[in-house]
């Protein structure tokens, strides 16, 4: 069940400050966002918004670029 302390941790994606880290809300996914990650527990850190994407890294240091608008939950 969702409570208001998962609420306030979602946001889009534009939203989150340099070195952030994040999972994607599946809940809210749909296939605009770019890269899908393969296992739903994974967690990225922010970069930056360049243009429509993101500049993301995964924990091994890949970039990825998901949707400045891809709903994501701040951990």
């Amino acid at each position: 069940m969702i409570n208001e302390h998962d609420i306030a941790d979602m946001c889009a994606l534009y939203e989150l400050n340099k070195g952030d880290s994040f999972t994607i809300n599946y809940d809210k996914v749909d296939e605009s966002i770019g890269h899908i990650p393969a296992n739903k527990s994974d967690v990225f850190l922010f970069d930056h918004i360049d243009g429509m994407y993101s500049y993301c890294k995964d924990m091994a240091g890949n970039v990825v670029h998901f949707a400045a608008w891809t709903k994501v939950i701040k951990t």
